[in-house]
């Protein structure tokens, strides 16, 4: 009689049950979207600025490229406060869909909402509503722009061409 005091295998079989119970107890608490999203609010109405909601998935490269974008040009930061709602998170792909309001396109997508959460402007080009998703082309970057200047508080007109200059490189 074989005893399977903790072990994964009795009697050279693999017990389902048992590596299922141990997998879940290694997995992460559920990231949950809203949560990160009242987060936000709540420090962008404490500094008074603006919240960037970006839509992004671990397999999406040119989210990866935003993100790496953002982060090596932190001046956005004077207005502006990010939040991500990635894929795995619960309630993002909803969350989205509501700022999205039936759009087309991939991602990544983003919004610059109020300290509200109403949505000021979007990464949808005004002609067609098609999503511009990493601002890399002409009208990508000068939506991006636009965008930044719609909504900016304290960031000045150079500090955003500076901006959109990076982009074009």
């Amino acid at each position: 009689m074989a005893s399977n005091d903790g072990h994964l295998t009795d009697d050279g079989e693999l017990l389902k049950e048992k590596l299922l119970a141990l997998l879940e107890s290694h997995l992460p608490d559920k990231v949950m979207a809203k949560a990160l999203l009242e987060a936000a609010t709540k420090d962008a109405i404490e500094q008074d600025k603006r919240i960037i909601v970006q839509e992004t998935a671990m397999w999406c490269e040119p989210c990866h490229l935003l993100t790496r974008f953002l982060k090596e040009n932190p001046v956005w930061q004077e207005d502006f406060v990010l939040v991500k709602t990635d894929h795995r998170f619960e309630g993002a792909r909803e969350i989205m869909q509501e700022i999205r309001a039936g759009a087309g396109g991939g991602i990544p997508r983003y919004a610059i909402l109020d300290e509200k959460g109403k949505p000021l402007v979007t990464s949808n080009r005004p002609e067609d509503e098609d999503n511009i998703g990493y601002p890399s082309s002409e009208t990508g970057i000068a939506h991006f722009k636009s965008m930044l200047m719609q909504t900016r508080k304290r960031l000045t007109e150079v500090q955003i061409e500076s901006l959109a200059q990076k982009l074009a490189e």
